[in-house]
């Protein structure tokens, strides 16, 4: 029988894959890259990554997921399973406001699915210098979302 976070992942994975098939009523230019663009690791100048635009409602949900990370961070009780319960929350609502599609949903779903994956790894991290590892990973992959999305 699977467990109780196995469960979550699959179903916030079936939900990730339905709300982002769905046809937005809300598609605009911005949420649609050049069409010369060919990968979502394609460059507009050498060395100079694209940041993909996300909807303003959609980065609403990041910026709130964020904040509870960097509260975590200054706090002196570290409360990890609270933080990767609001971390799994800020997730799903991420995933049913899903606007995008084409190339940027993509770039979305490349850095989102092993997010979705390290949160799991660290709500089950059972010693505090796992926990540790696992939340600075979750910074790190913040780091990289702020490189790929504005």
């Amino acid at each position: 029988m699977p467990s109780y976070q196995s469960t979550a992942l699959i179903v916030a994975l079936a939900i990730a894959s339905s709300a982002c098939q769905r046809s937005s009523t809300n598609n605009n230019a911005a949420s649609k890259p050049d069409a010369a663009v060919t990968s979502t690791t394609a460059t507009t100048e050498p060395g100079e990554p694209i940041k993909w635009p996300m909807p303003e409602a959609m980065m609403q949900h990041m910026r709130n997921l964020e904040q509870d990370v960097r509260a975590l961070e200054s706090s002196s009780e570290k409360d990890h399973v609270a933080l990767a319960a609001k971390i799994d929350g800020h997730t799903k609502r991420l995933i049913s406001s899903c606007t995008m599609d084409g190339k940027a949903h993509d770039a979305l779903h490349d850095w989102l699915m092993p997010f979705l994956q390290l949160n799991k790894e660290y709500a089950a991290a059972t010693d505090s210098d796992a926990k540790s590892a696992k939340f600075k990973e979750i910074q790190e992959s913040l780091a990289a979302f702020h490189e790929r999305f504005e």
